[in-house]
């Protein structure tokens, strides 16, 4: 997928027939305003008629922004991955539904969860090790980039939960259906060489904190392969 090229389309009928009616309203106040030339009464209507006119030419646009906002374009070049098999022309997607992930094969990064109480002995350039469910014999050496100062509100993939056969527990019934039952923090992790495949991949992390020793004692913090992801 090249950069800048639109991945999905996805139509609103209501933002269609929105943008449609105030386009037939700026045409036809136009028409009229067109008309008033001449009129006897033209300026004082004029006003009135641009005024509306101008409204309505908002609403045309901030509509036919919305219908590109519609068209997810790759915000880099990568592979399309993940894609949702239910996906068809026609088909109704929900709000919250991922249709597919961009990753850059060039790009991987770990998102890795830390709980509170170990959060600040994790610094930028500390030596991380990943251990990929599917090859956890084989770690693949990485290092730290960068450490969130807020609690992570809601987990960016399903797959980390407890609900869909991850290892971070959830809040039942939330405003968030991913919210982290306990605080976690995020932090970014850059692997030196790719991953063994190319998607997403579950996993455990162990980081080196303190000196001379590796934080979380054996793999405590649950991570996912990100490669420079884009969620579509």
């Amino acid at each position: 997928v090249a950069e800048g090229e639109a991945v999905f389309v996805l139509d609103e009928p209501e933002v269609q027939h929105r943008g449609a009616l105030a386009q037939v309203q700026v045409e036809t106040l136009q028409a009229r305003l067109r008309g008033l030339a001449g009129a006897d009464d033209g300026e004082a209507l004029r006003a009135e008629l641009e005024r509306l006119r101008e409204m309505q030419q908002a609403e045309w646009l901030a509509q036919r922004d919305e219908s590109e906002r519609l068209r997810l374009r790759a915000p880099f070049a990568g592979v399309l991955t993940d894609i949702d098999p239910r996906l068809a022309p026609g088909v109704w997607v929900a709000q919250r539904d991922p249709l597919a992930v961009l990753v850059d094969p060039a790009s991987w990064e770990v998102a890795a969860f830390v709980g509170q109480d170990e959060i600040a002995r994790v610094q930028p350039g500390a030596r991380v090790r990943f251990f990929a469910d599917i090859d956890p014999l084989r770690p693949l050496l990485g290092h730290v980039v960068a450490v969130d100062s807020a609690r992570t509100k809601a987990l960016p993939y399903e797959l980390l939960s407890t609900e869909h056969g991850g290892r971070i527990p959830v809040i039942l019934g939330g405003e968030e259906p991913l919210t982290p039952r306990d605080a976690l923090y995020r932090v970014r992790i850059a692997l030196d060489a790719p991953a063994p495949q190319l998607h997403l991949l579950g996993g455990r992390v162990a980081i080196a904190g303190a000196p001379e020793s590796w934080l979380l004692e054996f793999l405590k913090p649950v991570a996912i392969v990100a490669i420079r992801e884009f969620g579509f």
